[in-house]
């Protein structure tokens, strides 16, 4: 095999491992030693961030119960230590919990 034979041959090798490498997601990539997660991202390479209900927005707590209605998930978190009551859903009923609890006094 004459010398430009032999650097064409690894010249395709390593544009097959830049192909392998790019197609990578930044959850296959974390695995890498050397290679950290991108800022951005959580821990399994999502981004990070979210819908948030704003605050300034009218109406949110009739769009909330409306959803809840629509949704039938209404005493998901009653109580509020029941297992399926998680996340966002939590969230919702601790404001709820409060706003009650200013409302009674």
């Amino acid at each position: 095999m004459s010398l430009t034979e032999n650097l064409v041959l690894k010249l395709k090798n390593l544009a097959k491992l830049i192909d392998k490498i790019m197609s990578k997601t930044a959850f296959d990539l974390m695995h890498v030693s050397g290679y950290g997660m991108p800022a951005g991202r959580n821990k399994f390479g999502y981004q990070n961030g979210g819908d948030r209900v704003s605050m300034a927005k009218g109406g949110w707590i009739q769009d909330a119960t409306k959803s809840i209605k629509k949704r039938g998930t209404k005493g998901k978190c009653t109580p509020i230590t029941k297992k399926g009551c998680t996340g966002r859903a939590k969230a919702l009923a601790k404001t709820f919990k409060k706003m009650a609890k200013k409302r009674k006094g």
